[in-house]
């Protein structure tokens, strides 16, 4: 029992030395720490701690209709206990006509069902967690974003675990108690009924430094992105550098905004799991060659007018080499030429060629993967 007692205090000494680093705020919050998931927490600590009240309103019928969005928030790897109630308060408010779910823990097949009845899935506060369950539920999430789905992350000091879930590639995180935002695209619709630049007062505030070529910056602090996107084959992952402990009336514009912009609201009944499966997506036609899928394979805008992409997953080391012909087979332009890749994400520009059918031949060690793409003239 001894032994017991003083591994309980090491423990909280360490957790308190560890607490000291991180933003420290001023509403009661009960962190979650790497070592427990949350729900065993939530066995100790009820999940009702007092919270910052946030105001609310009385939707109107139209106001719910254009917010019927299905939305999922991962909370596996939340700050702590409070962030996920407050967040889930602030999306009820914007968004009214919204349907709310939780993940908080699970397999990463389990998380994939969930997301197959969701539009858009928000990562509260990503924190810490197990890197290789991160890693795991990182490739279900980038899978979601790729079929049109939405994934929001609110802001984060640890940049770190963007790079385990393989959703954003940045180099370091900051954060501010006060900071001053600057609206790099202020006509953006994210910005919709926001006057100008402002500042946050009452919230932390996580500018990143990013290294993601995709990554579009539309406002910013500190001269690092704040806020902004990037495409990821159909969809979007967008970054809202934000605290939602207290309530302030920009950033909360601001996280309607997203949601508007990107979503369209769900009207129709969701269709069975297995029929969502076996429905080709729109604008793309796969051709595929051999006995066993070893790679995910998207082009993407698909017809396209001046740029485009190629965007592939590789799961093991292999050969790999892109071509792109016309339609009566004769090349076009080499995209990459042979090359041994190893395990990862990738992506290949598509050039800016006359009008006409393409198609992309993909050869990945001993198969053939070919897709149809399209090329609209600009005028």
């Amino acid at each position: 029992m001894r032994h017991f007692a003083f591994s309980i205090a090491i423990a909280f000494t360490g957790l308190f030395a560890l607490s000291s680093t991180l933003p420290q705020h001023n509403n009661p919050v009960y962190p979650v720490w790497g070592l427990y998931n949350s729900a065993s927490l939530r066995q100790f600590i009820p999940l009702d701690p007092p919270v910052v009240r946030i105001p609310t309103g009385t939707p109107t019928a139209q106001d719910s209709a254009s917010t019927a969005f299905k939305i999922a928030l991962f909370n596996y790897a939340t700050y702590d206990s409070v962030y996920p109630l407050q967040m889930k308060r602030f999306l009820q408010r914007e968004l009214p006509g919204a349907t709310l779910s939780e993940f908080w823990e699970g397999s990463s097949t389990a998380l994939e069902q969930q997301l197959q009845l969701q539009q858009a899935v928000v990562l509260a506060y990503p924190s810490n967690g197990d890197p290789a369950l991160l890693a795991a539920y990182g490739k279900k999430l980038r899978a979601f974003v790729r079929q049109g789905g939405l994934l929001l992350i609110t802001g984060t000091h640890a940049s770190s675990i963007l790079k385990q879930t393989g959703l954003l590639d940045s180099e370091y995180a900051q954060y501010f108690e006060t900071a001053g935002i600057h609206l790099k695209k202020d006509q953006h619709s994210v910005f919709f009924g926001v006057p100008g630049d402002f500042s946050i007062r009452k919230n932390y505030t996580y500018p990143l430094e990013m290294n993601d070529p995709g990554f579009v910056a539309l406002a910013e602090s500190q001269g690092m992105p704040v806020v902004g996107y990037k495409e990821l084959g159909e969809g979007k992952i967008v970054y809202l550098g934000f605290e939602y402990y207290e309530d302030e009336d920009i950033p909360s514009q601001i996280l309607g905004n997203i949601f508007q912009w990107s979503l369209s609201p769900a009207t129709s009944t969701p269709l069975p799991t297995e029929t969502q499966r076996s429905l080709p997506k729109r604008n793309e036609e796969i051709l595929f060659s051999g006995t066993e899928r070893k790679v995910d394979l998207k082009i993407y805008p698909n017809p396209y007018f001046e740029k485009a992409a190629l965007e592939f997953e590789l799961e093991k080391n292999n050969q790999v080499s892109v071509e792109m012909t016309d339609e009566l087979g004769t090349s076009s332009t080499l995209l990459l030429p042979l090359r041994s890749l190893s395990p990862g994400n990738y992506r290949v520009e598509i050039p800016d060629l006359a009008p006409g059918i393409y198609f992309i031949k993909c050869k990945i060690g001993g198969q053939i993967e070919v897709r149809k793409v399209v090329k609209h003239s600009r005028q």
